[in-house]
């Protein structure tokens, strides 16, 4: 989510032209890590960063080519809704058709614009639970820390 068109824009182009419009080589990791945040039960966690292994596969470099310092070029965001209805819905979804649209939107003045024309079909998606994210050495762990930015 953007406040920005231009940003949503900008940033969506340049990933479309780093990955493609499909991401058929899954270069764009995306993980969705389900648990209790900020007191709510239904709340989620979602990390969108560069999948390693895929991106070392693709331009052939070595497994130090990609070290410790890329960790951050990720984007945490946690999620409290007051249900778990609308995760749900999209579980069930990309269970039966095994594909989703990652797409930029605008947030202004309570109302959302989603943006499909820049769009990226997704065909994998990591579904985790947060006992399941080791707090030390774990991708994912950095979307549960206190400081990671809330919706």
């Amino acid at each position: 989510m953007f406040q920005h068109k231009e940003a949503a824009q900008e940033v969506f182009a340049g990933l479309r032209a780093l990955v493609r419009p499909d991401d058929e080589e899954s270069l764009l990791r995306i993980s969705i890590i389900e648990g209790r945040f900020d007191g709510n039960d239904n709340a989620y966690a979602m990390n969108v960063g560069p999948n390693y292994i895929n991106i070392r596969r693709h331009f052939g470099l070595s497994d130090d080519a990609t070290g410790e310092r890329y960790l951050f070029n990720r984007s945490f965001l946690r999620i409290s809704p007051r249900t778990l209805e609308h995760l749900n819905h999209f579980k069930r979804l990309y269970r039966r058709f095994g594909v989703y649209k990652l797409m930029p939107a605008v947030v202004s003045a309570n109302l959302l614009t989603p943006f499909d024309e820049l769009r990226i079909l997704k065909y994998d998606l990591i579904l985790r639970k947060q006992s399941d994210v080791r707090p030390d050495d774990d991708e994912d762990a950095l979307a549960l820390k206190e400081n990671s930015p809330k919706l």
